[in-house]
């Protein structure tokens, strides 16, 4: 793995931890301050670093999510890439849970030596649902 593509899985990582943990800042520094999120599914585009911690509001019908990063491939052209990341979204839901396989195609670039996403789409190509077990 070369250091760019390290760099862009912590991109990944950060944008992850943001909706886990339900960070607007976290979330934000994972994007660039113009960068765009669009959701096909759910009929959402968000535009800007104002807008883009709104993704968390629909997140908040869910007790807790677990975001989990699979596979990852990337295309580098010097300062800019493209790229495609595998999820499991995990979202638990009184005693439910909904696990979402998505992909994220992205676009990124490099600034100041920092790289971000320009511009992300979440693909959402099937939920499954499923009972959860408590642990004691």
């Amino acid at each position: 793995m070369t250091s760019t593509e390290f760099a862009l899985q912590a991109v990944a990582a950060r944008y992850a931890a943001g909706i886990d943990r339900r960070d607007p800042e976290l979330l934000r520094s994972a994007f660039h301050p113009k960068a765009r999120l669009a959701i096909p599914a759910m009929d959402v585009v968000m535009e800007g670093h104002d807008q883009l911690p709104g993704v968390l509001q629909p997140l908040s019908q869910f007790e807790k999510t677990f975001h989990f990063l699979g596979n990852t491939r990337y295309d580098i052209d010097g300062d800019t890439a493209t790229g495609e990341v595998y999820c499991l979204a995990h979202h638990l839901k009184g005693g439910q849970i909904l696990v979402s396989a998505i992909r994220y195609q992205d676009t990124y670039s490099r600034r100041d030596g920092e790289w971000r996403l320009d511009d992300r789409t979440v693909i959402i190509d099937w939920n499954h649902t499923a009972a959860t077990v408590a642990w004691s």
